[in-house]
């Protein structure tokens, strides 16, 4: 259950649409498209923006990132 409460709380928290808005604003910076590497400074700075906008931390932006689909921790092959 305890999964289920974190879950729901980081959709309520960073709603899809704007942190999906965010993503692709930080990634037309170096004309990327997401997902973003999470090492990346790209991906470490859509991490920071969710962190601000959101009052999250930064465990919490992290995993709503990469639940989306937006954020990466594999390397491109």
């Amino acid at each position: 259950m305890g999964w289920q409460a974190a879950y729901i709380g980081g959709a309520l928290l960073m709603p899809r649409s704007y942190v999906s808005l965010w993503a692709r604003e930080i990634a037309m910076r170096e004309a990327e498209e997401p997902p973003l590497q999470a090492q990346s400074d790209l991906g470490r700075a859509i991490v920071a923006r969710l962190m601000r906008r959101c009052r999250v931390s930064e465990l919490a932006a992290r995993v709503r990132l990469l639940r989306l689909g937006l954020l990466t921790e594999s390397r491109p092959t």
